[in-house]
């Protein structure tokens, strides 16, 4: 059986194949923006510094932390003030963050290590320590 010529066929496939292309462009170009926000450089043992700790990315990693840590203590209710500086190590199944912040929880103000996990892939973010 021979496959038919239709327009209609050919159109569709066209829009999947622009919008697959597009999808993927945009995506590598959102992982190169938190790449470069991370800096390649400077590695301590696997480690590499993160060079700008106010991009949205890393203060949402953040954001994630407290609020994880918030359910995690029952009975905390930490805010987030700033990321002050931090580290990340890149694997096959994700980033994981060492983030130092501070928080906030009634007027008292507070320094934190927080470890973190991240697998943008899966959509996958788990709290690993908070100190």
């Amino acid at each position: 059986m021979a496959f038919k010529f239709n327009s209609l066929n050919f159109v569709v496939l066209s829009m999947v194949a622009v919008t697959f292309v597009f999808y993927h462009v945009f995506a590598i170009n959102d992982d190169q923006k938190l790449l470069n926000s991370l800096d390649r450089v400077t590695n301590t043992g696997g480690w590499q510094l993160i060079k700008d700790s106010k991009d949205s990315k890393v203060v949402d990693i953040a954001k994630c932390a407290v609020n994880a840590e918030n359910t995690r203590s029952k009975g905390w209710d930490y805010k987030l003030v700033s990321v002050l500086n931090g580290k990340f190590q890149a694997a096959n199944d994700g980033i994981t963050y060492q983030l130092v912040i501070v928080t906030t929880e009634f007027d008292v103000t507070e320094k934190h290590t927080v470890i973190i996990f991240d697998n943008p892939k899966d959509n996958v973010r788990k709290l690993i320590s908070f100190y």
